[in-house]
């Protein structure tokens, strides 16, 4: 049927109102089904869900107005192209007792809008989430709705692949689960879902999750304010290359931000205020970028279990750098993941240490951090093969031993300076330079003249500190007896070498930027059953923050 006009009619008591089929040039406006519930097809209903399916008996998607009031119904959209909309806040959907989701968009249709209205589907234990979209809707766009109270989770996105959605500029102020949530299947995805702006408060699991089923991947959650939720305020789990920034999380109950099982992710400009557990805690996470965050005052509960920024033993290549780690209760930034990138942070005034790694951790990188005012000291270094910024030297002056028998300077090659008699010793000065906050090590290098198959060699390391106009001796290190890092299979000309830190003496870690240290090397006799010093003695290091 062609060029018709349907203007001013009632139908009230059919199931769609009226509809004209496969025709052009059709205007309808103006029709009434028995409510106000209008919608684009031109009729207007007294539920929800009679306009909803009116628009979807069409071949085009349409809209559905609501005005006003409290709709005591749960909507179920099956269609592609639908939008729906209210007057705000000022338009509540409610649904009944055990009727479900305030709103329910499955299956696999495209193009949906939600905006402006709110839902409470607690008050009336409705049993459902605010809002559920399931099973592959691609380009959803849930905007300005308030999810008043939820008797599951505010806003779930899960079942099969979705590509495209946003959820942007809604509130969410309770919940009995989590505030926004994405959880596909196994096997299913979430490409492109971007969550923007949205507050979130009330919640008694986490604020704004991705869960572990399936994945997600080159997602957008962006200037989000989470407050005061009973789990995490952001817990991503499960992503790929996507970008969590300018989030502010505030007062929640668990991490203010967790990345698990999640690796490419940039973790940028985010506020982790007042956490009960950590700011920003890594799990399982590997080459993210966790860059320019400020984690201030984590760990309320004044555990010293929980630090400003955490990388678990599972999480690995992250790049932390010029985050600002503040008054957290245990440390500024702890590391027990392996090959890390910790640079140019601000970790200041934490109850324990400013940055620290764990026994566990190996091969870090560590450089260029502020560590100021930190109760136990600026930093604590457990783990294997950290990298630190390095002085590095070598030995130009000796003296003679106990027998008056003086080092010679071998210049063969190999060379160095050789001590192999009690007390013979060499030494040399440095200026620390002046950003230097901690010495954590001091390293001697050389030659072993001799074969030893299963013990040490001995050695006693000497180094005295000072500041202008203070006396020269004033922060003094002694470390006699000390045995090479290498045990056992040392061969003549094998390069070995020594390793000191605060467990061998405390006051390695009196030593300060600018003092001028006069660093000795002496030799020692044999002590049973490690050996005497018998050695060419080249370089030295010192290791520091």
């Amino acid at each position: 049927c062609d060029d018709n006009m349907v203007i001013g009619n009632y139908a009230v008591g059919n199931v769609t109102g009226a509809r004209l089929d496969s025709g052009t040039l059709t205007y309808s406006v103006n029709n009434w089904g028995g409510g106000v519930v209008a919608n684009s097809m031109g009729w207007s209903f007294a539920t929800i869900q009679d306009s909803v399916d009116d628009v979807e008996a069409g071949t085009i998607g349409g809209r559905v107005f609501i005005p006003a009031g409290t709709w005591p119904e749960a909507v179920t959209v099956e269609d592609s192209s639908i939008e729906i909309f209210g007057e705000g806040a000022a338009t509540l959907i409610q649904p009944l007792g055990g009727t479900g989701h305030g709103i329910f968009i499955i299956g696999d249709y495209d193009d949906i809008h939600i905006h402006d209205l709110a839902i409470d589907t607690k008050t009336n234990a409705s049993g459902g989430s605010g809002i559920r979209i399931q099973d592959g809707s691609d380009r959803f766009w849930i905007e300005s709705v308030i999810i008043v109270d939820s008797d599951a989770e505010g806003i779930r996105i899960e079942g099969t692949t979705i590509t495209g959605g946003s959820i942007v500029n809604c509130v969410v102020l309770s919940a009995d689960v989590n505030g926004i949530i994405i959880d596909m299947d196994p096997g299913e995805y979430a490409y492109e879902i971007y969550i923007i702006g949205n507050m979130i408060s009330g919640t008694t699991s986490n604020g704004l999750a991705t869960d572990l089923s399936g994945g997600n991947e080159r997602c957008i959650i962006s200037s989000n304010t989470v407050t005061g939720t009973g789990g995490m305020g952001i817990h991503c789990r499960s992503q790929l290359r996507s970008i969590i920034t300018n989030n502010i999380c505030i007062s929640n109950t668990a991490d203010g931000i967790k990345i698990r099982d999640s690796n490419w992710m940039i973790v940028a400009n985010n506020l982790c205020l007042s956490q009960v557990w950590r700011g920003i805690h890594l799990q399982n996470a590997e080459n993210n970028n966790i860059s320019g965050n400020i984690c201030l005052l984590n760990d309320t509960g004044t555990t010293a279990a929980f630090d400003g920024i955490f990388i678990d033993a599972a999480s690995h290549f992250n790049l932390v750098s010029v985050n600002n780690c503040l008054q957290n209760d245990r440390d500024g930034i702890r590391v027990e993941g392996d090959s890390n990138r910790v640079t140019n942070n601000i970790c200041n005034t934490n109850g324990d240490y400013g940055i620290s790694t764990a026994a566990v951790a190996d091969s870090n990188f560590v450089q260029d951090n502020t560590l100021e005012g930190n109760t136990l000291g600026p930093f604590n270094d457990l783990g294997t093969g950290t990298k630190l910024a390095t002085e590095k030297g070598s030995f130009e002056k000796f003296g003679g031993g106990s027998a008056g028998i003086i080092a010679p300077v071998i210049n063969t090659s190999p060379g160095g300076i050789d001590l192999d008699g009690n007390d013979e010793f060499c030494y040399d000065t440095i200026t620390l330079p002046a950003k230097l906050q901690q010495v954590v090590r001091i390293k001697i290098w050389a030659y072993s003249n001799v074969i030893e198959a299963a013990n040490n060699m001995l050695l006693r390391i000497v180094a005295h500190g000072a500041a202008s106009s203070e006396l020269w001796s004033g922060n003094a290190v002694d470390v006699p007896n000390h045995p090479s890092e290498e045990t056992g299979g040392i061969v003549q000309y094998d390069v070995i070498h020594w390793s000191i830190d605060a467990t061998d003496d405390a006051q390695i870690g009196t030593l300060s930027g600018q003092d001028l240290v006069e660093l000795m090397a002496v030799g020692e006799v044999a002590g049973a059953p490690d050996i005497a010093t018998d050695a060419l003695l080249g370089g030295w290091e010192i290791e520091y923050v």
